[in-house]
Parts: C-alpha cells; structure tokens; sequence
C-alpha cells in the first residue's frame, strides 16, 4: 500500500494542482447528500462499462466514505431507505470484490443504488426535516497531509495509523475531486483508479 501512497500523491502534484481549492462547504440536506451518491454510481456504471477494474473499486470506497459520514441522519428520518441504500452499497461491495470481477453484475449493482439513493432523496425531500450542515470541505495540502503521515507511519510500522490516514484521504476525495478533474482528467482518472488499489489494501490487513 505503500506504493500506492506514493502513486496517489505524485499524481497530484505532477498535476500542478496542490494548491486546488476544496468544493465550497454549504448547508445541504439529507436528500442533497443522498443525491449525490448518484454522481459517484454512474461513474461505477460507466467504470463498468469500460472494464476499468481499479475505479470500479474506487468508487465504492468513495460512496462508503460518503454515506459513512450520512447513514446517521438518513437512518433517523427514513429507516426502510436507510436498509434499502445499505442493501444496495452490500451488493457493490459484493461485486468489486468478486474473484473473477464479472463488469456485468458490477454495472447492474451500481445501477441499483443510483435507483435506490434517487428515490430516498425524493422521500426525504418531501419531508420538513431541517437542513444539517455538510462536513467541512477538505483542501488538496491538507489531503496530502494524510499521504504523508500514511507514508510516515508505514515507515515505523504502524499499519493501523497507516490504514487510518489513507481512509482519511480516501474520505477527503469528494471534496477535492471535481476541482482536481478540471485541472487534469487523467489525473483525477489515475488517482480514482489507485483509490481503489488503496481501499483493496486497506481490507486486506
């Protein structure tokens, strides 16, 4: 995992983009997160469709990262859609992680949770819960900062802290990703691809 610490963070800064801004933190409701795991399925399906093995595990580790930081506030306002996005998140997971990856059945479940977290949104925009506040967004340095305490705690070898900055840079991603796409595709298309390698390693120890 150590190589891909080092993949991840070359990447970034052959890029030019360290000094990319996080997306903007705003007060977004529980059915704004919820829809935005759709964005995240799609590029599932379309990483399917492509047979790109690597970012169809990578965005499984982001959507986990996502609906980690979500699953609470969704669970106290729609329990049977909170049991219906766990349900479809299980079958991803399920379908990355196969030996061999059949694409097909990594396509259909990606498509299923775009359809569940699609209707969850709606029933949880129709309800008067009031807005909860998005974590705070996340800037480029300070997700490299991970790598490099990642980095440093593999060095003395602590793969437990190891493991706990590589989440935190793989929960971080969301909110640096859309800037770092602009900047370079091909970047943003590598790291999605060793996000994936680092979430495979990251259940392996």
């Amino acid at each position: 995992m150590k190589q891909v610490l080092h993949c991840i963070a070359l990447l970034l800064l052959l890029a030019g983009i360290a000094g990319v801004a996080p997306a903007r933190a705003q007060e977004q409701s529980p059915a704004d997160q919820v829809r935005g795991l759709i964005h995240h399925a799609e590029e599932g399906i379309e990483a399917a469709e492509r047979n790109q093995p690597e970012i169809m595990r990578g965005e499984y580790a982001e959507i986990h990262a996502i609906w980690k930081s979500l699953e609470d506030q969704v669970r106290e306002r729609d329990t049977e859609g909170y049991a219906e996005i766990e349900g479809a998140l299980a079958a991803i997971k399920a379908a990355v992680e196969a030996q061999p990856l059949d694409p097909s059945l990594v396509k259909a479940a990606y498509a299923h949770l775009k359809d569940e977290a699609d209707e969850v949104a709606d029933r949880l925009g129709s309800a008067t819960a009031a807005p909860t506040g998005a974590a705070r967004a996340v800037s480029l340095p300070e997700a490299l900062e991970s790598l490099d305490a990642a980095d440093a705690a593999f060095a003395r070898g602590d793969t437990a802290a190891a493991a706990e900055q590589t989440a935190s840079f793989i929960r971080a991603w969301p909110s640096i990703e859309g800037a770092v796409a602009t900047k370079s595709r091909d970047a943003y298309t590598a790291v999605e691809a060793e996000i994936g390698s680092a979430r495979a390693a990251l259940d392996a120890q």
